[in-house]
């Protein structure tokens, strides 16, 4: 995923990373004490993420919302309408904009592999080290 945001101009990278730093919701206090924890001085924010017990989702929903933008700035690009696009899907308008919804990580690869044959596109998921 980290290659595909240096792959996006800076104005697309700002975009996806102001809409993320937007949706994190760490409360000050809890800001403040990691920043105060000297034994956090020098980790990383996926050790922060971690110690919290909210990596993996949060993990989720960053790779959520990457598929889902992706997704819909491919529709753009080949000017297909939602209705058109779940017409080629053989699905509904509401299964589409649940695949489209950046926050709902509850999809299949099913609707995946669909959705990227559809645009012409392939859809790969790997296990990283």
């Amino acid at each position: 995923m980290r290659e595909w945001l240096r792959e996006l101009s800076g104005t697309d990278r700002n975009k996806v990373a102001n809409n993320s730093k937007a949706q994190l919701e760490i409360s000050d206090k809890q800001n403040e004490e990691y920043l105060m924890n000297k034994k956090n001085i020098g980790s990383s924010f996926d050790d922060f993420l971690e110690e919290e017990a909210i990596l993996d989702e949060t993990t989720a929903v960053a790779i959520k919302r990457v598929i889902a933008w992706q997704i819909d700035q491919e529709m753009k690009v080949q000017k297909l309408t939602k209705s058109a696009m779940a017409k080629k899907m053989h699905t509904s308008r509401s299964a589409l904009n649940r695949l489209l919804d950046e926050n709902d990580t509850s999809l299949t690869l099913t609707t995946l592999s669909r959705a990227a044959s559809v645009l012409g596109k392939r859809f790969r998921i790997e296990l990283e080290s």
